[in-house]
């Protein structure tokens, strides 16, 4: 019994050995576009392209599926003509280290905060969320008012999406997406993880829109052990991010945007109008806001229509522009 007790532990102990390897070989695959900046104690992926000269449009990602900067791609190649694009990682995301757990939206725009200022960028700037990364930008418009001169939340999750203006299915889903992520962080010690995302179908149908080497990119950087362990972390502590963003009130003279998927094919009635009805409510947090319906997108506007994304962020900047003439 002792000879099988030892054997087993040593091949657990090899196959953590190599997923961490294969891990670290998968992390340093692809060439890193732009730069690194150390930012407390871990490296942060920061990517600054198109005019310099023109105003100054900051992304911040989702999390859903292990989201990342390239997730921007299709948007970004459409503005960057017309704007200065910055594109970067979250901690455990993409090309940046994993950082600190727990993990709320406030280390996060405080990471962003200091990023930015590595990368001389003062603004002000157009600040682009979606999904998780909604809330994050709400919370650094918040914090630096001065520093953010528009504001786009796109499929942006809400404060209140887990309380009684959501139906109850919808609840019980959110639950088993956060035990599903807290399963996966064991499983992806042993390399399990990589093969069951491979599996979902949802996946596939929202990578195929990329272009083949930014798809392979995102297979590889979704099943890193900082990436599934993160979006667990986030999906813990969730709530603390509500409580957080529940202190925005209102941004007065900071246009805000909202941009909201209209097909929605899997959810109920109840739910859509939900969902209708807390975007027109944060609409609602600027004296200058603007609801967006993309009609052919679920809720994943930049991927499956980055065009209307990008025609939101022309319009905000043209009334910008004419502001201040």
């Amino acid at each position: 019994m002792v000879i099988i007790g030892c054997s087993i532990v040593a091949i657990i102990l090899a196959l953590l050995w190599t997923q961490m390897l294969m891990n670290r070989r998968n992390q340093n695959r692809y060439h890193c576009a732009g730069r690194l900046h150390m930012i407390g104690q871990r490296k942060l992926h920061i990517d600054v392209s198109g005019q310099s000269e023109a105003p100054t449009v900051v992304f911040d990602h989702g999390s859903e599926y292990g989201a990342s900067s390239l997730t921007w791609h299709m948007v970004a190649e459409r503005v960057e003509h017309f704007s200065r694009v910055v594109t970067y990682d979250r901690a455990g995301y993409g090309f940046s280290d994993g950082g600190s757990y727990p993990r709320t939206s406030m280390d996060h725009v405080d990471d962003l905060h200091q990023l930015l200022l590595a990368e001389n960028i003062t603004g002000p700037v157009i600040i682009v969320g979606h999904g998780y990364g909604a809330l994050n930008a709400r919370l650094f418009a918040y914090r630096f008012p001065k520093q953010v001169s528009g504001i786009i939340l796109v499929d942006a999750l809400h404060e209140d999406e887990h309380t009684n203006k959501y139906p109850e299915q919808y609840m019980k889903e959110q639950l088993k997406l956060q035990k599903r992520y807290k399963r996966y962080t064991l499983l992806n010690y042993i390399g399990v993880a990589k093969g069951l995302l491979r599996l979902q179908r949802p996946l596939h149908q929202l990578f195929n829109h990329y272009p083949m080497a930014i798809r392979q990119q995102m297979w590889t950087l979704i099943a890193l052990n900082k990436t599934v362990k993160t979006i667990a972390n986030e999906q813990a502590h969730i709530e603390q991010v509500f409580n957080q963003v529940r202190k925005v009130k209102s941004y007065k003279n900071i246009p805000v945007t909202v941009i909201i998927g209209g097909k929605m094919v899997d959810d109920s009635n109840d739910l859509m109008q939900a969902r209708y009805a807390l975007a027109a409510q944060m609409k609602k947090l600027s004296e200058e806001g603007l609801l967006i319906i993309a009609p052919n997108s679920d809720r994943h506007v930049p991927t499956e229509q980055p065009e209307v994304v990008a025609d939101a962020i022309r319009r905000m900047i043209n009334h910008l522009k004419s502001e201040y003439v």
